[in-house]
């Protein structure tokens, strides 16, 4: 049996021992010799195929967070398999977010857009380009500072102004647009695509596919993201109308990643 003295030694001993190292600041776990505050030691293994059936490869986490888990966050965790990146905003408050925010998202084989015409009459005083009305229009508030993707594919078709084959000698310039509408410091934010038409005949492409797309880091907010088509023609054109999101497969697609 341990002697008294003996015994409280022991106990002040691993007193001031605790009052020490609580006094460096460096707290481990699983190690003697923490190097940081919070120092978790161990071996760490692999799991292969962690995300879905991509093959990518994570090593497993040393700490667990129940408060952030598929239980407490079942929106952000969808699937069992579901990997989302940790973030600290800078109070240092910690929390999981989407990789992806899935603003806007055609489905395979969908069709995004209803067909709206522009028109650029048959004079010489119009000197700028003619728009459609909006084909489509996407308001999306973002809580975290991100990426935004923006991908399109948008269909444009152009005639007389009879409906009929272009046969005339000018060039027109057929333009789809997105921009951002609102907040109007971003009234100068525009993706376009476009091609340049000449005159038809009855076997020629007369329809043609549009793409504009890119990305823009935006900051926590609300936005409009408005798309539309613009046309304009050469001096003395006879006139003509652009028909866009005329097919089936036209899509306007819109992803958000926190930063």
């Amino acid at each position: 049996m341990m002697k008294p003295s003996t015994f409280l030694a022991t106990l002040l001993f691993i007193v001031l021992y605790n009052t020490f190292s609580a006094q460096t600041g460096n707290v481990g776990m699983g190690t003697n010799d923490p190097k940081q505050r919070l120092h978790i030691g161990g071996a760490s293994s692999v799991v292969n195929n962690n995300i879905g059936t991509t093959g990518v490869k994570l090593v497993t986490p040393t700490v667990r967070i129940d408060g952030l888990n598929k239980t407490n966050n079942s929106t952000v965790f969808t699937n069992d398999d579901t990997t989302n990146p940790l973030y600290v905003n800078s109070n240092g408050i910690t929390g999981t977010l989407k990789a992806i925010q899935l603003i806007e998202n055609t489905p395979i084989d969908g069709d995004a857009i209803t067909e709206q015409s522009a028109y650029f009459p048959a004079t010489t005083t119009i000197a700028g380009y003619q728009p459609s009305p909006a084909l489509r229009t996407i308001n999306f508030t973002l809580t975290q500072r991100s990426m935004v993707y923006i991908v399109s594919s948008i269909s444009a078709r152009i005639t007389n102004t009879s409906g009929g084959i272009l046969s005339d000698t000018y060039h027109k310039s057929i333009v789809a647009r997105i921009r951002i509408t609102s907040p109007s410091s971003l009234a100068d934010y525009n993706l376009t695509d476009g091609v340049t038409y000449a005159s038809g005949t009855s076997s020629s492409i007369n329809t043609f596919n549009l793409s504009p797309g890119g990305e823009i880091v935006l900051e926590p907010g609300s936005y409009t993201l408005v798309l539309d088509g613009l046309t304009i023609g050469s001096t003395n054109n006879v006139g003509h109308y652009v028909y866009f999101g005329g097919d089936s497969g036209d899509k306007l697609n819109v992803y958000a990643r926190p930063l």
